[in-house]
């Protein structure tokens, strides 16, 4: 199903269940980083928002850490989108000690 969603913009609602499952969050972060051109407020909710997963794999496959392996490969457009949305948008809802 996540497969299906590729790189456009997912329903709130819907997001939100993506983003308290590790593996779904994962998935849908490949996804998007996959396709050339990814839904950069989703991408940055995923970075931020998702859940961590446990054990040694799982870590590796954190949607911030993907997109931080990804970001060499990124456009500088697509980059600096992603950045104004990461300040103007995911960090004003973070809680005051940050992100876990």
């Amino acid at each position: 199903a996540v497969r299906l969603l590729g790189a456009s913009e997912v329903p709130a609602p819907l997001l939100e269940r993506i983003l308290s499952s590790s593996a779904l969050s994962a998935a849908l972060t490949s996804s998007h980083l996959g396709c050339g051109t990814p839904h950069v407020p989703t991408l940055a909710a995923l970075a931020v928002r998702a859940v961590a997963a446990t054990g040694c794999h799982a870590v590796g496959e954190h949607p911030a850490l993907q997109v931080c392996k990804a970001l060499p490969h990124l456009s500088k457009m697509l980059c600096g989108e992603l950045f104004q949305q990461l300040l103007e948008v995911e960090l004003p809802i973070l809680p005051p000690e940050g992100s876990p």
